[in-house]
């Protein structure tokens, strides 16, 4: 496995192997990091704002209290 990757970043890191491929292989990765770490942001957002909702006491009426 170690050597699967060892030999895959040689090929990124010469000039022969950058190709399209590569490169779209990188932006993939990258979009699925920034998808990740948004919906998971998001949900801390969410039980933060539930919690304060609770502290206040509103349980999602809106302040209707």
């Amino acid at each position: 496995m170690v050597i699967r990757v060892s030999k895959w970043w040689e090929t990124l890191a010469g000039d022969d192997g950058q190709g399209v491929s590569e490169y779209a292989v990188l932006l993939v990765l990258l979009v699925l990091i920034v998808i990740t770490t948004v919906h998971m942001m998001g949900t801390e957002a969410q039980q933060v704002i539930n919690k304060v909702n609770s502290a206040f006491g509103t349980g999602g009426h809106g302040g209707d209290n």
